[in-house]
């Protein structure tokens, strides 16, 4: 519940972060059927409920705990959280159990056990996932058993890491399954005063798995270089990289070349799209991601990685031809020459001709399909 903290602690509506989520409760909040919302958090928030004072949503907050053996800590809580769920469905009875990939193995125990119908929300397959089918472990064959339960339906979100592959290999056969690319907001254009640079953007959790410091050692390179135009990078987004990519600009002197700004709200984001030129995306487990499409969505000129071997990115290249590819094999060089390449070539609109869904039409179109799993 990362990208919830901070409404939870101060019970305003405020979410960071990607919408996929919070689109959706959002709009629920609007539906006719009861909802009962249970957030399970892993970072001892103070709170067990929360009334928010801005949108009509309650929720219950639902601890985890550090045991002694630390190493059963997940399975006592996962244990934990199941009794204290089932106490609640019990007594409410719902139709239908919505529960996002970071808690399957609830997912699961509800649907093998309790046996309720169950959706399972997959936002996308990380690099931990990429070869469950393969991993050996206690973890791994709990996780393994988790996935082939008979979920009522199994929703991914399509952002670029071949999401269908994964799925045949390690979900039930006959399970419902969805594939969908997520949604974006109406661009919001506002009035400001362009300066005479360059304004590059990388908006993204500063995490290994993002291509942090590929970026940085590019930055470094091109600095160095001589461009037509002055350039700067807007680094907006938090993670575990952050402080050691502040310490890396710092001891490389590019203070007055990148910009970094933390986390930001979604709904805020706008400003940066608006004045911003060039977008990289450097995530190696797929490249159609919220801040990916919406900067496709504002035109910008986008750099994004290329496909793998194993299909990563595949579709990403098939949907969106007009954004400039690099090749993985040697990022910071071919990113540096891509830089270089539309700096001095003084294009920065993408033009891109694909429609996108919005977020509206999106959200509809999965309250739709859950209505119509009720009677089912």
């Amino acid at each position: 519940m990362s990208g919830f903290r901070e409404s939870f602690e101060n019970e305003i509506w405020k979410p960071h972060g990607s919408p996929t989520i919070y689109k959706l409760l959002e709009h629920l909040q609007n539906q006719d059927f009861k909802k009962y919302y249970y957030f399970i958090d892993d970072q001892n928030l103070s709170k067990k409920k929360v009334n928010f004072q801005n949108i009509n949503l309650n929720a219950d907050v639902i601890s985890s705990k550090t045991f002694f053996f630390k190493k059963m800590s997940f399975y006592l809580n996962t244990l934990t959280h199941f009794l204290y769920i089932s106490i609640k469905i019990f007594f409410h009875k719902p139709d239908i159990i919505y529960v996002d990939r970071g808690n399957v193995v609830l997912a699961a125990l509800f649907c093998r056990i309790l046996k309720r119908k169950v959706v399972l929300r997959v936002l996308g397959i990380p690099t931990p996932l990429q070869n469950l089918k393969k991993d050996k472990g206690i973890y791994s064959v709990v996780l393994r058993w988790a996935y082939k339960s008979k979920f009522t339906w199994v929703l991914f979100t399509e952002e670029g890491s071949n999401p269908k592959n994964w799925a045949n290999k390690n979900l039930s056969k006959n399970i419902k399954k969805s594939f969908w690319i997520n949604g974006v907001d109406r661009p919001i254009n506002i009035n400001i005063k362009k300066k005479k640079r360059i304004d590059i953007l990388f908006i993204s959790r500063l995490t290994s798995n993002k291509g942090c410091f590929n970026l940085l050692k590019s930055m470094k390179k091109l600095s160095k270089t001589k461009l037509k135009k002055n350039w700067v990078l807007h680094i907006i987004g938090n993670g575990d990289k952050i402080e050691e990519m502040k310490n890396y600009v710092c001891d490389n002197m590019l203070e007055n070349k990148v910009i970094f700004y933390g986390s930001i709200e979604h709904n805020k984001i706008h400003k940066f799209y608006n004045f911003g030129d060039i977008y990289i995306s450097l995530n190696n487990q797929g490249n159609i991601s919220n801040s990916n499409l919406e900067a496709l969505n504002y035109n910008l000129k986008c750099i994004f990685l290329g496909k793998t071997s194993k299909n990563i990115d595949n579709l990403t290249e098939i949907l969106f031809p007009e954004v400039n590819f690099i090749d993985r094999d040697n990022i910071v060089k071919n990113l540096t020459l891509m830089l270089q390449k539309i700096i001095n070539g003084n294009s920065f609109k993408l033009n891109s001709k694909v429609k996108l869904t919005s977020w509206n039409d999106r959200i509809s179109k999965e309250i739709d399909k859950l209505r119509s799993l009720f009677d089912e």
